[in-house]
């Protein structure tokens, strides 16, 4: 049987230092792995709630952009005589739905009218309307002048 030179040096203190080595290498390597899953994990995890995130920022977007808006029908100004009767000629507003398109909103029109046709002065005639969103349109004034003529 031939012996190896290698192994005939190596003596008890040797080959404990080499087992030692060996198994610092392992627990070392099995640290190494331990911590590895720790940071794939949590990359994990942190990409989910970016994701979840970004989703509602998403539906942020989809959400209602467009104020509504107010048309007043008839003249603007409106000049009447004292003691005439006064008829408002109302106003129309309209929105613009999810898809793009216009759509008759008058129903929720609000109209503040104070004209006191017996009393000379200027009277205004307020228009203003919010879409079912919460957003309101620029409020729309009609000047009724009440004078002799």
């Amino acid at each position: 049987m031939k012996s190896c030179p290698e192994l005939a040096e190596m003596n008890d203190k040797n080959l404990l230092n080499a087992m030692a080595q060996r198994a610092y290498f392992f627990v070392s390597l099995h640290t190494s792995i331990f911590y590895m899953k720790i940071i794939v994990k949590s990359f994990l995890f942190l990409s989910i709630i970016m994701l979840a995130f970004s989703a509602c920022e998403k539906d942020e977007e989809l959400a209602d952009k467009y104020a509504p808006f107010i048309i007043i029908n008839g003249e603007n100004p409106l000049w009447i005589r004292i003691g005439d009767t006064y008829t408002d000629a109302g106003a129309k507003a309209y929105d613009v739905d999810e898809s793009g398109d216009t759509i008759n909103i008058s129903y929720k029109l609000v109209t503040d009218n104070n004209v006191n046709t017996t009393i000379i002065g200027l009277y205004k005639v307020s228009y203003s309307v919010s879409d079912e969103n919460g957003n309101m349109a620029e409020e729309q004034i009609r000047k009724v002048y009440v004078n002799e003529f």
